[in-house]
């Protein structure tokens, strides 16, 4: 249930930030040129890849784990931030309300990475005092999925 949970709700935002994207770049009109559709892209896999490493993450981490926890609890509040930017960028008449389109983005990598470097360290720290201690690993303790 808790995989689900982890999968389904990067998912949604996915969803979410490329039909945002496709409002507001319209690429399916024949009109188009090709540097545009390209930046359209590029703008689109810009936003969705935070969602698509937390998806990855959250698919390939243990559920109710360290990793799993922070993927899930990044993607919601980066997601809600995104929902509310682009609520923002949509209801707004500013010319400038466009601008939090690429701001966005940029938070949300830096957020990330930010994110990724603290647990990364504290998983570091924390196998380190389990070999210190003599405390068996998770890896040792449960089955394997094979059955080996």
């Amino acid at each position: 249930m808790l995989r689900i949970v982890g999968i389904s709700v990067p998912v949604l935002f996915v969803l979410e930030r490329i039909a945002v994207n496709a409002y507001l770049g319209q690429p399916w009109t024949w009109t188009i040129a090709d540097g545009e559709l390209l930046g359209w892209v590029a703008v689109t896999l810009c936003g969705i890849a935070p969602f698509v490493v937390c998806l990855v993450a959250a698919a390939v981490a243990r559920p109710a784990g360290l990793v799993w926890w922070t993927a899930v609890v990044y993607t919601v509040l980066a997601g809600a931030f995104g929902v509310w930017v682009d609520v923002d960028m949509l209801t707004l008449d500013d010319p400038l309300a466009a601008l939090g389109l690429f701001f966005l983005i940029v938070c949300q990598w830096a957020v990330l990475l930010t994110v990724a470097v603290i647990v990364g360290v504290i998983a570091v720290v924390l196998h380190r005092r389990r070999e210190r201690w003599g405390v068996p690993d998770d890896r040792e303790t449960r089955r394997s999925p094979t059955g080996k």
